[in-house]
């Protein structure tokens, strides 16, 4: 926890005439709608000369950019050379805690910063909401969330460069609609997909149920009482209903007989009530089957009592096991009492007199299939024939499938049953962090094409503009947009209107078809192209001469974990059995930077997690300087716990993307970083000529992306390796596993090393020298390939 009278400085990156660039419009925008007021603001001067990028002080009323409010332009202005080093080692905007030991970097790690910060200081306004379901709301890096790269990279860099266009360039007119709202009409105009969808929709129908019976009630008439709601009327008339038949069947038609007629006239009432709620039900299968139970129930109630005690018996016993819905079977003894009751449980109408008892089985194969014979608790209702009852396995068997299948129709029934989920904001029903943090660049965007006189465009883009309207119905929407100086645009009601809608879904729809195919391959689909096309792919590389060698220099690699802080053992975060392993996992990273690192040197931890590796080199090396980069909040969270109770003070700690760390260090580390993100690292030290020692890990998740794209060296491109045969052999690298002996583990290895042989062949094409060795021992993981690289030209940073 962060010192009560201290509090966090959050950077914010400005120009001199006090304007926001692009990539901090979401942060001032979000700190003036959450009424932040527990951080300390530096505003950091990144522009040479006002007169560059602005002409006139009313330019950003003019174009829709952000101005800072007037409660914001008191705060102290710093050059970035004045800035701390831990600030000027990241990308702005950037929040550094009162311990100044954190670091919280990029656009959406700042903005989740800020929502957390803003309801712990007043939870009364429910702003974690604005972190969606399970708070996941831009959690994930932008190589992975659609919207953390749209909110992240697209918007503002498309927004940056209108700017340009329409200050520098003098452009009159536009040419065509930038990508990242392309990209926001596409995802508008698609099916809401959301973890928590069918709850979602489950609770909108209830919500719609309720108003169309309010409404029901009103046209019946002012002088009629409101009615049971559904589910209370079917409880109750069931419950009547069973109450009345076991007193019949104790006493008979001879004692309180007119008190029985008096129940069964409130019966028929209820169900009366019920009945009229029912017809304005849109889902027809609960309505049938719901109809179907109060029949029933109707003619339940006008049988006649038995009259034999032995009857009296059997109903009593099959009116106490029967539940509310009188779904539960029962077994009758009589022949006569046992015809009679299957008859009352299988009737269609009060009416019917003539029933059989015995029911074929290709009739109750059809009742299943049409749902017309279930009750309200999903149990089938239809008559028990005597091969029903009749025991083994091949009876079990079989009803065993039939139930399967019984649940696997009704959960499809009643999934299609369930209302669509619509798109009011970006992710579905409900207002996001993400909606906060596209707003302002959709504003400007607006204010853009309104000044070049070119409105019309915006009928391309109809689901935006209704996206706009929703967000600015939102309270306190239009108010902050005001105090950040932007101009509040009113689009007219029929560039959002539902024709120009439904022709923009159906152009969406069919350009999805038509680009879309063969993409999203199911896990099925990959394992047929591994089986399919692997083997051509492996004799290809043999005859370009690409064979992967290991080289396994590392010897005794063992740490006195004895002799550590309790702090410092991995053991404090996962069981013994993993503890172990991690321990030789970390041993081998560290006895490959002891290989690299000299007496004073910064090194990098990328993915840190928990700070297994990082705090066991900050230990080792203390007069080494440790930076720790980690995304995950709860990640660091722990490993921020760690470094305090240790007491080390050679430890920085970052949470952000990789991308934003821009400081300089000598030896970069990953341990297990997935997919992209290990490139991402070497990336960074091929950039600052660093050396590195790591070990990748999620080879079938490797993709393209807008910084990494595959394959990664010359000498694969030029092999002619395409990027999907690529991927195939990262997918089949992931057959790995604990088993090492068997053959696809075996197979799995060789195709680590095809995908990490690339990846050294681009160290060494930028004037690296790199081993290719395993973790040891190797069966410590079964991505147990380690990378060691360093700089021919910085040799001297090594032991």
């Amino acid at each position: 926890m962060e010192p009560a009278e201290s509090k966090s400085t959050l950077y914010i990156e400005v120009g001199q005439c006090k304007t926001v660039p692009a990539s901090s419009w979401s942060v001032v925008f979000l700190y003036q709608f959450c009424a932040c007021n527990n951080y300390k603001i530096i505003l950091v001067d990144t522009q040479k000369n006002c007169s560059q990028s602005h002409n006139n002080k009313d330019t950003h009323n003019k174009w829709g950019e952000f101005c800072l409010p007037p409660s914001m332009l008191s705060n102290s202005v710093m050059k970035w050379s004045e800035l701390p080093e831990i600030v000027k080692s990241c990308d702005l905007p950037a929040i550094v805690d009162a311990r100044e030991i954190v670091c919280y970097a990029g656009l959406c790690t700042v903005l989740r910063r800020l929502v957390m910060s803003a309801d712990a200081q007043d939870p009364s306004k429910n702003l974690i909401s604005l972190l969606g379901f399970r708070q996941t709301s831009l959690k994930t890096c932008s190589e992975v969330s659609l919207w953390t790269k749209l909110c992240e990279v697209q918007a503002p860099t498309d927004l940056t460069r209108l700017l340009q266009e329409c200050r520098i360039e003098k452009r009159q007119r536009l040419t065509s609609i930038p990508e990242s709202i392309q990209v926001l009409e596409t995802s508008l105009s698609e099916p809401v997909t959301t973890f928590n969808a069918v709850y979602r929709q489950q609770k909108l129908k209830k919500t719609n149920l309720c108003t169309d019976n309010t409404e029901t009630e009103h046209k019946e008439g002012a002088g009629k009482s409101n009615g049971p709601s559904l589910k209370t009327a079917y409880k109750s008339a069931a419950i009547i209903t069973d109450k009345r038949k076991y007193k019949q069947s104790i006493y008979g038609d001879r004692t309180k007989g007119d008190e029985f007629k008096n129940e069964e006239t409130d019966v028929k009432k209820d169900v009366t009530i019920s009945m009229a709620q029912l017809h304005v039900q849109e889902d027809s299968t609960l309505n049938v089957v719901t109809t179907m139970d109060f029949n029933r129930s109707a003619s339940n109630s006008s049988r006649t009592t038995c009259a034999s005690k032995e009857e009296r018996a059997q109903i009593t016993a099959s009116i106490s096991n029967k539940s509310a819905s009188d779904t539960n079977r029962t077994t009758c003894t009589s022949k006569e009492g046992g015809a009679q009751i299957t008859a009352s449980i299988s009737n269609k109408s009060a009416s019917d007199t003539s029933i059989t008892s015995h029911v074929s089985n290709d009739e109750c194969a059809q009742r299943t299939e049409d749902g017309t014979k279930e009750s309200n608790s999903g149990q089938q209702c239809d008559a028990l024939t005597p091969t029903e009852h009749q025991e083994g396995p091949l009876q079990n068997e079989t009803t065993e499938t039939k139930s399967k299948k019984k649940s696997s129709a009704k959960k499809s029934a009643t999934q299609r049953s369930l209302p669509t989920l619509e798109h009011t904001f970006a992710e579905g029903p409900d207002l996001t962090l993400v909606d906060v943090a596209l707003f302002p660049y959709i504003q400007c965007f607006v204010a853009y094409v309104n000044e070049l006189g070119c409105t019309d465009v915006l009928r391309t883009i109809p689901f935006v503009l209704r996206w706009c309207a929703n967000m600015r119905d939102m309270p306190g929407v239009v108010d902050t947009l005001v105090e950040c100086g932007s101009t509040i645009l009113e689009m007219p009601s029929d560039f959002c209107c539902d024709e120009l809608m439904s022709l923009a879904h159906a152009k969406k729809r069919c350009s999805s078809q038509e680009t879309e195919v063969g993409k999203g391959k199911s896990r099925k689909a990959v394992k047929a192209a591994v089986k399919r096309e692997l083997p051509g792919i492996l004799e290809k590389l043999q005859r370009h001469h690409l064979q992967v060698t290991f080289d396994d220099k590392l010897v005794n690699t063992e740490l006195d974990w004895d002799s550590f802080p309790a702090e410092v053992n991995p053991c404090q975060d996962v069981d013994e059995k993993r503890a172990k392993n991690k321990r030789s996992q970390v041993e081998s990273l560290v006895a490959g930077v002891k290989m690299l690192a000299n007496k004073i040197c910064t090194i990098v931890d990328f993915c840190s997690g928990g700070g297994h590796v990082g705090i066991v080199l900050a230990h080792l090396l203390p007069e080494c300087h440790v930076v720790m980069i980690e995304n995950n909040e709860e990640s660091l969270r722990r490993a921020v716990d760690r470094v305090i109770s240790i007491g080390l003070k050679n430890v920085t700690l970052y949470q952000s993307n990789i991308d934003y760390y821009i400081g300089k260090f000598d030896i970069g580390v990953s341990l297990h970083a997935c997919g992209v993100a290990t490139d991402l690292v070497l990336s960074k030290c091929l950039h600052q000529q660093a050396a590195f020692v790591s070990s990748p890990c999620c080879y079938g998740g490797l993709q393209d992306t807008h910084l990494i794209t595959y394959p990664r060296s010359q000498r694969y491109q030029t092999a002619g390796v395409t990027c999907d045969e690529y991927f195939i052999v990262g997918h089949a690298a992931e057959q790995t596993s604990w088993n090492f002996d068997t053959e696809h583990s075996k197979r799995g290895k060789v195709c680590m090393g095809i995908i990490d042989q690339d990846r050294a062949s681009a160290a060494q094409e930028h004037g690296y020298h790199v081993d290719l060795c395993s973790l040891q021992p190797s069966t410590c993981s079964p991505k147990n390939n380690l990378l060691i690289g360093w700089h021919k030209e910085r040799d001297h940073c090594v032991l």
